[in-house]
Order: C-alpha cells, then structure tokens, then sequence
C-alpha cells in the first residue's frame, strides 16, 4: 500500500487489513483529532494525550470488525464515549475517597431506603431480581450471569432493564404508603 492514502480511503483499507502499518496511517492522520477531542473534555493535555495512547493501542489490537460508514464521525463518538467513561471513574473514585460511610447521620439516613431496597427487590420477578443482584450487588458481568443462569446474553440485559424499571415502581409505591 502506498503511503499516500487518501483521507477519505484510510477507513476502508483499515476494514481491509488493520494492519501495524495501516493503523500507524491512521495515527498520523487522527491523532491529533483524537488529542483535540480528548482535551476539550477532560481540560488536560497528559490526560488527552494518555486517551490518545489508549484509543489507538486498542484499535490495534480491537479494530471493529463491523463496515463503518462515517470514520471520522465513529472516531470522534469512541473518543468522546472514552473519555466521558473515564471522567466518570474519576468522579466514582473522587466520591468515594469524600464519603465516610461511617458518621453515624449517613449510616441512619440510609438504614432505612437498604430495608426499602431489600422489600422492593423481593416485590419483583425472581429473574429480574437474580440478574440485579447478580450484576449490581455481586458485580457480575452479562456472561457471567448467563453462564450462571443459563440464560441469554439477551435475556439478562432484559430482565436487568426490566427489573430496574419494575424496582423503581416498586419504591415509588412504597413512598406513596
């Protein structure tokens, strides 16, 4: 392949063969895309250049194997997905290190919404709670709790959406007693 690669034509080599040196073409030509995406949300340039780094090392080794349409429009939402993700990691982490679970007002105030909790989940369809419990208390991935279950990839991403919805109604009726 000629390294004068057309910007329009990169995508459709990539689809063909991502291989080192087609990816490196993307590199040269997206780069500094990705750096300017990843600075105008994370508002740091080591953390942009570090989004860079990693968005281009897991193309490499994760290249969607699916036809993209629109590159640089597909580039510029994993970007901005990545770096939405990893602001939001920050934040869990932040929050946790301010939080002390411990003070005895915090421990009071959520005594009572656990026990409400605990009653709504049972409220529920059994595999509706299974899944919840599974992936937001045991922190089990989808195919962990298919293979658990014996269920679909599909059916566990149902019953997860299906009993938050039906959680929440149960909570509200509770609130409304």
């Amino acid at each position: 392949m000629k390294n004068k690669t057309t910007y329009d034509t990169i995508w459709e080599v990539i689809q063909r063969d991502p291989s080192l040196v087609n990816m490196g073409l993307l590199y040269q030509q997206w780069a500094h895309i990705v750096y300017a995406v990843a600075l105008k949300y994370l508002k740091n340039r080591d953390d942009a250049n570090d989004v860079v780094s990693e968005i281009f090392e897991k193309l490499m080794h994760h290249f969607p194997e699916e036809k993209i349409d629109n590159g640089p429009a597909w580039l510029h939402s994993v970007t901005k997905f990545h770096c939405l993700m990893k602001l939001r990691k920050e934040n869990a982490q932040f929050r946790q290190l301010h939080q002390d679970p411990w003070r005895e007002e915090g421990v009071n105030q959520l005594e009572p919404q656990l026990v409400a909790m605990e009653s709504a989940l049972y409220q529920i369809p059994e595999k509706q709670r299974l899944c919840i419990e599974q992936f937001f208390l045991l922190k089990k991935s989808y195919q962990a709790i298919a293979d658990d279950l014996g269920l679909t990839f599909n059916e566990i991403k149902s019953h997860i959406q299906n009993g938050k919805r039906n959680l929440r109604i149960q909570l509200e009726k509770q609130n409304e007693q």
